[in-house]
């Protein structure tokens, strides 16, 4: 997997990520029966991910996480006629001292 990522903080209680992970297989049978895919893949790239999150923490124990994102197996040569996955994330997070 290759991945880049981007973080920003605009304010002190919010801050914002954008994540692209391109995925790449090392042996055309492992992922043969990946959920994206039902066929036999015919190349090694996968695709790509992309996906940004929003991180807002108004206090120091608490934070509330929304992201979402796609894989696009179109962008690989695996199965590039597989539909487009579709992630959607919503964490709430209470630390505890």
């Amino acid at each position: 997997m290759i991945a880049l990522d981007y973080a920003i903080r605009p304010l002190e209680t919010l801050g914002l990520g954008l994540t692209s992970s391109y995925f790449i297989t090392s042996d055309l049978g492992t992922f043969s029966a990946y959920p994206v895919f039902n066929k036999k893949a015919d190349g090694y790239l996968l695709g790509n991910e992309f996906f940004a999150r929003v991180l807002w923490s108004p206090v120091s124990d608490i934070q509330l996480n929304l992201g979402g994102g796609a894989f696009l197996p179109s962008m690989g040569n695996a199965a590039s006629d597989a539909e487009i996955a579709w992630r959607i994330e919503l964490n709430l997070v209470f630390s505890l001292y």
